[in-house]
């Protein structure tokens, strides 16, 4: 059984093509931003892989607050409604 942290970066490594356990730089970086420059469909596409892998329903508030900008912010936003 996998962890959360482990599950989630197995769907990051698939959407982005960025495996976040060895690049724990990026962990705070914009997603959208220049550096790694993400598509905004496949951050759509992360978002509906939470959903289904964690079976979780995130609220949209969490989207409007930012809450899905960064590795990390989308790690705190798992872990909140994962418990």
């Amino acid at each position: 059984m996998c962890t959360i942290i482990e599950e989630f970066n197995k769907i990051m490594l698939q959407r982005s093509g960025i495996d976040f356990s060895i690049h724990k730089e990026l962990h705070n970086v914009p997603l959208l931003g220049k550096n790694i420059n993400l598509p905004v469909r496949e951050l759509l596409l992360i978002f509906f892989d939470i959903e289904k892998n964690f079976e979780i329903r995130i609220p949209e508030n969490e989207i409007v607050n930012d809450s899905f900008t960064t590795y990390n912010r989308i790690l705190e936003v798992i872990e909140k409604y994962k418990r």
